[in-house]
């Protein structure tokens, strides 16, 4: 396997990283401290909804996962299956490659330690989650901060937003969240736009106020109860890096006992390199 073949994978799991390295109790506080009630009869729903959905995040689970899609024009198709815990925060995603099933890279996260595991070039990398710089491992551009709550059901929201509006075709005001509905958000660099269908969010756009930049993520197959939100498929697009990226779930189990010291562990090889980034 080549070594820009294991960087361009990489890519991928910056993102799929993305979605997933704080996704827990900790940013979606944050988030909560931020959300206003807005004069907005029909803003202050969608909020609220949103606010009771972020709430239902899941506090362990255990998935295998399949990504296909392109980056920067190269087809590319990982496996893989992660394992995570909330409190403490403990994180491990194994990748492999789809086809030869050979491991490619393994991402754990220990409270703010990363470590990132090359095993083809025996390279370990030790970075902080609060400080970790993306272009120290792959050419590509991604707000970490907006991403951060997707991969456990969580809801993303902007920081510092005031909102906008909240829009429905041919209704004045919004009685029941039925859909399409559209709330819109903004602070000084993006707009964000949650639509929501049958009471759920389903797409998500983030638009750069300096560059009309894009980021679109839809969000299918969406489970929900009392107890879980979780989506068993997310689509990430983003134009500009010539990015579409489709992630799947399969075989979940929520909310299952899990071994603290094993989800942290990593086998590796005897002169393997370690580089602190930190």
């Amino acid at each position: 396997m080549s070594s820009g073949f294991s960087h361009l994978c990489f890519r991928i799991i910056i993102i799929f990283l993305l979605f997933q390295t704080t996704t827990c109790s900790k940013s979606i506080i944050k988030n909560e401290n931020r959300l206003e009630e807005p004069k907005i009869d029909n803003a202050a729903l969608l909020v609220k909804r949103i606010k009771e959905l972020n709430n239902r995040s899941p506090h362990t689970y255990s998935t295998n996962f399949l990504i296909e899609g392109i980056i920067k024009g190269k087809k590319v198709k990982l496996a893989g299956n992660t394992i995570f815990n909330n409190n403490p925060r403990r994180i491990k995603i194994d990748f492999i490659d789809a086809i030869f099933k050979s491991p490619l890279i393994t991402v754990v996260q220990n409270n703010d330690l990363v470590k990132i595991y090359f095993p083809i070039e025996k390279k370990l990398f030790l970075d902080n989650i609060n400080t970790i710089d993306i272009s120290n491992y792959a050419n590509i551009e991604i707000n970490i901060q907006i991403l951060y709550d997707l991969f456990s059901g969580s809801i993303p929201l902007i920081k510092d937003y005031t909102t906008k509006k909240a829009l429905k075709p041919s209704s004045k005001k919004i009685s029941k969240i039925e859909g399409p509905i559209f709330l819109i958000l903004k602070n000084i660099n993006f707009y964000q736009t949650i639509s929501f269908k049958n009471n759920i969010p389903d797409k998500i756009l983030w638009v750069n106020r300096k560059n009309n930049e894009k980021v679109e993520v839809y969000l299918e197959g969406p489970r929900i109860n009392q107890d879980i939100n979780f989506y068993n498929t997310i689509r990430l697009v983003h134009p500009k890096q010539n990015c579409r990226i489709t992630l799947q779930f399969k075989e979940i189990k929520f909310n299952i006992p899990v071994d603290i010291k094993k989800i942290v562990k990593i086998n590796l090889h005897r002169d393997v390199k370690i580089i602190k980034m930190i």
